[in-house]
């Protein structure tokens, strides 16, 4: 995993699509090869799916949030969206 220095924090870049591995020298983490993923965005409102499973799964042991960025849609509108996984649970959709 590569940490980057944003003066205020410091976020730390998964090499892999589940690599989030708890690092001390990090304040959250980045998966940036979930930009790839479309998702659904109803889906994901009225329940639990696949995609947030595996990252709030991958978040229980970590100390800092995960950052999971993909393509949301909500009928014909897409947009990027970003996740936010803590403590085993999406916490919020930006």
């Amino acid at each position: 995993m590569d940490v980057i220095d944003l003066g205020a924090g410091k976020i730390g870049v998964a090499k892999a699509g589940t690599d989030v591995r708890c690092i001390e020298k990090a304040d959250a983490v980045l998966v940036p090869q979930t930009f790839a993923r479309e998702i659904d965005l109803e889906s994901e409102i009225g329940g639990v799916t696949a995609f947030s499973a595996l990252y709030a799964a991958a978040s229980l042991d970590c100390a800092y949030p995960v950052l999971c960025g993909c393509r949301t849609r909500v009928g014909n509108v897409k947009r990027l969206s970003v996740f936010t996984f803590a403590g085993g649970r999406l916490i919020d959709i930006a």
